[in-house]
């Protein structure tokens, strides 16, 4: 038994959950956390799909079950998003994406994702698109063509040759097909009757005269390629919350990822600039006129240390052009500002770079050199 003290303490708590215990039935059930990441430009470049793997990462560990992704821009590039695919496909946190520009390449892309692939238009590809040359390589949509046969892996494109032939080029022919019964599918042939006896719509969704290609939404829900038609990316993180049975979210915040590789460019192309700046004053800093009364040794320490300090900056500036070249190696398939593509190609565009950025490394040796004569001088 108990002593008299314990059994006091034992009632006084008993009590105190009898009395608690309406107010903790009563306490509604946590809400689920969603948050939209927003993808600032396009899925163009190697470093975007970095930033959506550590963003993701992140809000996991801030507690969020689930996220949209919105992907603003329309430009793709065929690997990144299937390796898009790859990560959403596999992601613990759940992920949606939501685009309202529709791009094939983002809807390729989401269609792995368990909370699917939401658009506010339809889905269409210019080639008419400055970049889309670079973007969509024909060599990388035949060797995942080669891989699907080898691994017998899922692609959204599996079932849709004629589709993955226009996205190879766009020239080619390409047919949306309705049978009586409803079944859509793509052809290259408009004559196909795949599912009745008679067809029930054609629709042309390639324009060879102007390499586009164009699917409405309705029909790329139909056939895979889209979860459905959203207003925002809010809107599609919570039908695509309801898809996978949380209700009640909580939507927190949009979060802003990534930088555009036309920003990534102009930032190495304004940090060029800058170290021929800085090695320009070096030069200048060592231009010492000999007719003047004081020329010594001293005058010429000081040149040498001021130049020094130019071509240190110089330097750290060249360092972190090469940084962010190897963070994102497609800032050399991109033409610098002001720099004519006038009979250029990707190969000649990434030479010029590479000239220039060696050039500013070569020149900042050569003035050190005479920098540290100067400044060691007796």
């Amino acid at each position: 038994m108990p002593s008299g003290w314990l059994r006091r303490v034992l009632s006084v708590w008993s009590a105190a959950w009898i009395a608690a215990a309406p107010v903790l039935a009563n306490v509604p059930p946590v809400k689920p956390v969603g948050v939209v990441i927003e993808l600032r430009g396009e899925l163009d470049h190697a470093a975007q799909l970095e930033d959506i793997r550590k963003a993701v990462a992140q809000a996991r560990s801030d507690g969020v079950q689930i996220v949209t992704l919105e992907i603003r821009g329309r430009a793709w590039r065929y690997d990144l998003s299937r390796a898009l695919a790859e990560f959403v496909g596999s992601s613990e946190v759940p992920v949606a994406i939501f685009t309202a520009e529709a791009s094939i390449g983002v809807a390729l892309a989401g269609a792995a994702a368990r909370g699917g692939c939401w658009s506010k238009e339809d889905l269409t590809l210019l080639r008419e698109d400055d970049a889309s040359e670079l973007l969509v390589n024909a060599k990388s949509v035949r060797d995942d063509a080669k891989d699907w046969v080898k691994v017998d892996g899922w692609s959204i494109l599996r079932t849709h040759d004629a589709l993955r032939a226009a996205i190879i080029d766009p020239r080619k022919e390409c047919w949306l097909i309705e049978s009586p019964r409803g079944t859509v599918t793509i052809s290259d042939d408009r004559s196909a009757e795949p599912a009745g006896p008679t067809v029930k719509r054609v629709i042309p969704i390639s324009d060879p005269a102007h390499a586009r290609l164009r699917i409405g939404l309705d029909d790329a829900v139909t056939l895979g390629l889209l979860a459905g038609r959203a207003r925002n990316a809010s809107d599609a993180l919570r039908l695509a919350a309801e898809r996978l049975g949380m209700s009640r979210l909580d939507i927190r915040s949009e979060r802003a990822i990534g930088q555009r590789l036309r920003d990534r460019r102009d930032r190495v192309a304004s940090l060029a600039d800058a170290a021929l700046a800085e090695l320009d004053s070096a030069e200048k800093a060592m231009e010492i006129d000999p007719g003047k009364t004081v020329s010594g040794p001293g005058v010429r320490n000081l040149a040498g240390t001021a130049a020094l300090s130019h071509i240190a900056g110089a330097k750290l500036k060249i360092d972190q052009i090469e940084a962010l070249l190897t963070e994102c190696p497609e800032i050399l398939r991109a033409p610098a500002p002001n720099m004519t593509t006038i009979g250029a190609t990707p190969a000649t565009i990434t030479s010029r770079w590479r000239s220039q950025i060696e050039g500013l490394r070569k020149q900042a040796i050569k003035l050190e050199r005479k920098a540290i004569e100067f400044r060691d001088a007796k």
